[in-house]
């Protein structure tokens, strides 16, 4: 398959596993737990959550969860 040039330059850094940078998503709980993030620089502190029917597990939900270096996710 032929590829124009301006598309070489794109598919070949990315068959070598050299790509441009990209940022990570941030962290968002999910809607249907009570887990809460709230971010303070590059830290984000989560909390909230769901306890197991024993209340001997702590669970969370997130729609994503991403982090860029440098940051922390604390629970």
């Amino acid at each position: 398959m032929k590829f124009p040039v301006a598309l070489q330059w794109l598919i070949v850094p990315m068959g070598l596993g050299i790509g441009m940078p990209v940022a990570a998503q941030p962290i968002t709980p999910a809607n249907n737990s009570d887990t809460t993030v709230t971010q303070s620089g590059t830290q984000f502190d989560i909390g909230g959550g769901m306890l197991s029917g024993k209340t001997t597990n702590l669970f969370h939900d997130f729609g994503r969860f991403g982090l860029d270096q440098g940051h922390n996710a604390i629970c």
